[in-house]
């Protein structure tokens, strides 16, 4: 199989969100599919971020990766967030060559992804594989308790039990649609006590438990998180700490489960700015990924074969440009899972 470039994945920005500004939209005539998946969908692609062209790249590189290996159309399902202006302007050239490609996915939004994954669980068979590339934070609770503004001590003080569980975890952004953004915590309460769930508001640990927990416990499940922070959602830390992540236990209890994650849960990743063709973790584990699918097929991929790779290049590159190391985590049904 023809390896494919990855001509320029380097990038400095760690994965923080940036501001919007104006210019022309290509894709505001473009709707998002608005079709369930097939029942027989078993690979979901996301592309959480609305900032920057590097997610949906690594989406639709993946996808054309995956039909190569011989899944059908509908068997893989993909998400993507529509681009701000501002990510228009400075990734225009990158926008422009995925538009088209990417006239077939959903809005990557938490309560379209774990509808669509809620409805794959009542016949899924053999494996359900879920990547998500996007911006990630620690908590976004944390922040908050450590302010010393006073509107903010307030609103930390009004929030009841189920509403810091919803913040406490890591979490990871979706931004299509009008829902909460990533780190708007307010607004993210603000649903919340309009009624909606946390699961239809937010993706963290504890809102993928219960969704992945719905697949059959002998179906396998593989969670690639391409985002700032993700370690939080399997207690992966770059040194031993006292404090566990929280909800990570949740999720680490889903049976027949393998998860790979971008960093450790302290750590940011790199790549996620204008200008880089990839995340550092998304263009290697895509390499990583096209040369496992040339050698073994979907069901029987060596996922921590392609955790070690992905973390050895992830090192070279971060070492080249001076960045702090972020640690990629893994953890497998073969592992004991004691925290690290």
């Amino acid at each position: 199989m023809r390896r494919l470039l990855f001509a320029a994945f380097f990038g400095t920005a760690a994965c923080r969100p940036e501001g919007a500004s104006t210019t022309p939209d290509p894709f505001a005539a473009q709707p998002y599919d608005t079709a369930p998946p097939s029942p027989r969908a078993k690979v979901f692609l996301v592309a959480g971020g609305d900032d920057i062209a590097n997610f949906a790249a690594e989406v639709l590189e993946q996808r054309t990766l995956w039909r190569r290996a011989g899944l059908r159309e509908d068997e893989i399902a993909c998400y993507f967030a529509k681009p701000t202006t501002q990510a228009l302007r400075e990734d225009a050239e990158q926008y422009a060559a995925l538009a088209l490609a990417l006239r077939s996915c959903r809005a990557a939004t938490p309560e379209r992804l774990f509808t669509d994954l809620r409805a794959a669980a009542r016949d899924a068979e053999g494996f359900v594989y879920l990547f998500v590339t996007s911006h990630g934070l620690a908590s976004q609770l944390r922040p908050l308790e450590t302010s010393q503004n006073p509107r903010t001590q307030r609103f930390v003080a009004s929030l009841g039990p189920d509403e810091r569980d919803a913040l406490e975890p890591a979490a990871v952004g979706l931004d299509a649609g009008a829902g909460p953004r990533l780190g708007d915590s307010r607004a993210v309460v603000a649903a919340l006590r309009e009624g909606r769930s946390a699961e239809q508001t937010i993706v963290s640990p504890r809102t993928l438990a219960p969704v992945l927990e719905a697949f059959p416990p002998e179906v396998e499940k593989i969670v690639v998180l391409q985002a700032c922070f993700s370690g939080g959602f399997i207690d992966h830390h770059a040194r031993r700490r006292a404090d566990p992540s929280p909800g990570a236990d949740a999720l680490l209890a889903v049976p027949n489960l393998t998860v790979l994650t971008a960093t450790a849960a302290e750590r940011p990743s790199f790549g996620c700015g204008s200008g880089a063709a990839r995340t550092y973790f998304g263009g290697a584990f895509n390499v990583a990924l096209e040369r496992a699918l040339a050698e073994h097929p979907p069901r029987a991929l060596p996922w921590e074969d392609i955790h070690h790779r992905v973390s050895f290049a992830i090192e070279a590159m971060e070492a080249v440009a001076g960045q702090r190391a972020s640690h990629p985590g893994f953890v497998s049904p073969r592992m004991a899972r004691p925290r690290p």
